[in-house]
């Protein structure tokens, strides 16, 4: 895993070379719960920024990436429109954007040759 910094943000970012796996979410549910608590705990506690990036990384290590859905689109199929439909979130602010403004959330560092007919993975 890499972390990057865009603006004020940073990432974390999947290592090259890096394959997806299966995650099964119910086997270790209890545990995951807590230990996502205790991130945001220390997140709440507005603990030194090294001490809360080591717990973010060490869940990500344990768990691996679990994503955000503060903004759940309103269509699985949502690669193939002009445009993506978003519920009000306070995420993204816009209840519609094109396609392409709503990839640069997903890849803020890359940019996916995307095209109708699918994705063309050299861009990647």
């Amino acid at each position: 895993m890499n972390i990057r910094q865009a603006m004020s943000n940073l990432y974390i970012t999947v290592s090259k070379g890096a394959k997806p796996e299966m995650y099964y979410p119910m086997q270790e549910a209890e545990q995951l719960v807590i230990d996502a608590i205790k991130v945001g705990l220390s997140a709440i506690r507005k603990v030194p920024e090294e001490e809360l990036k080591e717990a973010v990384l060490g869940f990500i290590k344990k768990y691996g990436f679990l994503g955000f859905m503060t903004a759940l689109l309103t269509t699985a199929d949502f690669i193939t429109y002009e445009s993506v439909y978003l519920p009000k979130n306070h995420f993204i602010m816009e209840e519609s954007l094109p396609t392409e403004d709503y990839l640069t959330y997903l890849y803020p560092f890359d940019n996916p040759d995307f095209k109708k007919t699918g994705w063309n993975r050299g861009g990647l």
